[in-house]
């Protein structure tokens, strides 16, 4: 996969990211020139250092701003996890560059006409723009290229990085390892339809049940097959759509399982929309024979949106070069879970926070070495291995 192995990245000094109460990162906030729009855009520098290197953010999955607020039901920011990472990093000695979505002007702010043409190829231009755009301040101009992507964003960065040589690195946060059309069709037996079997008689739920469930405690996946059922038109109580026989109940598995199977079609102009593998970018998994440079994975074992079994079993094989950190009781944005079916997308944690700090710090260290030193580093490696 590539020539640096995980113990000699373990031999290099370990530098704690843990932010300190005093540290405030150096901000520049400027209008980043796209294809065909420009969005806002914020460049994060450590306050006291050289950066060690330069890291393009690349958000989740549909309207994202450049913090990529995750904002509730009643309207409320929940979290932000770019932003949040993005400190961390500067705080460690890492800059970074984060910028809203193509026609995205705020937490749930869109032009949504115009935003709904976009694919992941113009995500992926757009990443790359802004990665050249921060590269042309002289602090940043000679420094090693690291690459951060979130679900949807592992795939733009896997492309960016094997697309672009200059980049070093890759962080991948809840990645898509098997292709999407197959990795989104599984939310709904492993997330959707248990919870709402909570509030099911006889594997049914009538309006008043769905309610119920809209009022429980399921997170974000949970609540979005719940609004699945509910009516959308005046007068319809549950959605005719998934009451196949039309008695104002929807059997959970029977009815509304093969209909939402069938939303999920790997067919031209399906459900999959821009996720369909006729157009999407390659999942993680095909990239990785591409990618030559160091790889980390961070996933909650409670991730409500991408199930942790694939980063798991990419962990068991052990692949050179590539760390896969799981965190117990950690969801989708890495914040606090309970489960998959009650997970909220709440701020991250400061563990993976200073997992992927460390990792990034360490790996900008390594890079900056002679090719001599690396050897060196290798050599002593391996008979510490063998010891």
């Amino acid at each position: 996969m590539k020539a640096l192995s995980i113990f000699l990245l373990a031999m290099l000094p370990l530098v704690s990211a843990a932010q300190p109460a005093s540290c405030r990162p150096e901000t520049e906030t400027f209008l980043l020139p796209l294809r065909g729009t420009s969005s806002r855009a914020e460049i994060l520098m450590p306050p006291s250092q050289r950066p060690l290197a330069v890291m393009v953010m690349i958000h989740g999955s549909d309207v994202a701003d450049l913090d990529n607020s995750v904002v509730g039901a009643d309207g409320a920011i929940v979290s932000t996890p770019l932003k949040d990472v993005a400190i961390a990093m500067a705080c460690a000695g890492i800059a970074t560059i984060r910028y809203d979505k193509r026609f995205v002007s705020g937490p749930s702010k869109v032009d949504r006409a115009e935003f709904d043409k976009s694919d992941l190829r113009d995500f992926l231009a757009d990443a790359e723009l802004a990665l050249e755009n921060a590269k042309t301040r002289p602090a940043l101009h000679s420094i090693p290229e690291f690459v951060f992507g979130w679900s949807e964003g592992t795939t733009v960065a896997a492309a960016l990085a094997v697309k672009r040589p200059s980049i070093r690195a890759v962080i991948l946060q809840a990645p898509v390892l098997p292709p999407f059309a197959q990795t989104l069709p599984i939310d709904f037996p492993r997330v959707g339809a248990p919870y709402l079997m909570r509030y099911a008689k006889d594997g049914q739920v009538d309006a008043a049940a769905i309610a119920l469930a809209g009022a429980g405690p399921g997170g974000v996946i949970a609540q979005i097959y719940v609004n699945m059922f509910k009516g959308f038109a005046p007068g319809e109580r549950v959605n005719p759509l998934l009451d196949t026989n039309h008695d104002g109940a929807i059997d959970i598995l029977h009815e509304a399982g093969p209909v939402i199977a069938g939303w999920f079609a790997d067919v031209p102009n399906g459900g999959l929309g821009i996720y369909a593998s006729a157009v999407a970018l390659p999942d993680v998994r095909a990239q990785l024979s591409r990618l030559k440079i160091p790889l980390l994975i961070v996933q909650g074992e409670s991730d409500g949106a991408i199930d942790e079994q694939d980063a798991r079993r990419l962990r068991d094989e052990k692949r050179p070069g590539i760390t896969v950190k799981l965190y117990p009781g950690l969801g989708h944005t890495l914040g606090p879970s309970a489960s998959p079916i009650e997970d909220h997308f709440l701020p991250i944690a400061a563990k993976p926070l200073q997992d992927m700090a460390d990792w990034a710090v360490r790996i900008a260290r390594l890079t900056a070495l002679s090719p001599s030193s690396r050897q060196r580093l290798r050599d002593e490696g391996k008979t510490a291995h063998r010891e």
